[in-house]
């Protein structure tokens, strides 16, 4: 469910939804600060559900689970005793580690982000992803 100050992610760019009507949405772009009414059923068309695709690992007893796009790549890699799952935006490198599998670090992930769209500098940083060095 959308929300006023909601951060939401089309392609490479954010928005934040100032306002809300019946049948629109106010978004602002989060760089230039533009403003622009969007229909809502356009809103909730544009929303990208990431589908896994996942590869067996040279450890045939652990997956490797991948998503990629035009403007973003997210990677679930086991990791020690858990896994590390991995966001790569044109402008950013996303991680957090979870201390499961990676099957089961990909549904504690599903919880929060299902579409890519939730995937914003906010709600990762809300979720325990930290930002890594050398990206903006």
């Amino acid at each position: 469910m959308i929300k006023k100050r909601n951060n939401i992610r089309f392609g490479n760019k954010i928005y934040i939804v100032d306002n809300i009507d019946d049948d629109s949405y106010l978004l602002r772009e989060s760089v230039s600060n533009r403003v622009n009414w969007v229909s809502k059923n356009l809103v909730h068309k544009a929303f990208e559900k990431m589908a896994f695709k996942s590869i067996l690992t040279e450890n045939a007893s652990s997956k490797r689970y991948f998503f990629e796009n035009k403007y973003l790549a997210v990677q679930v890699n086991p990791y020690k005793q858990g896994s590390i799952i991995s966001i790569l935006t044109e402008d950013a490198h996303w991680a957090k580690y979870y201390e499961y599998n990676t099957s089961r670090a990909l549904y504690e992930f599903n919880k929060y982000f299902n579409y890519t769209n939730e995937l914003t500098p906010y709600k990762l940083n809300k979720q325990g992803f930290k930002q890594l060095k050398g990206s903006k």
